[in-house]
């Protein structure tokens, strides 16, 4: 498991239904794709 995954799960709020905890989250997993030119599963 990529570290910004561990990071992203490790830090997820317990409602990520909210507009912005996704944006956030989305903006987190688009720098974590360009940073490790992964694919994220």
């Amino acid at each position: 498991m990529h570290c910004c995954l561990y990071s992203l799960r490790k830090n997820m709020p317990d409602s990520i239904n909210s507009d912005e905890n996704g944006k956030s989250m989305i903006n987190s997993i688009k720098s974590c794709q360009e940073n490790q030119m992964e694919p994220i599963s």
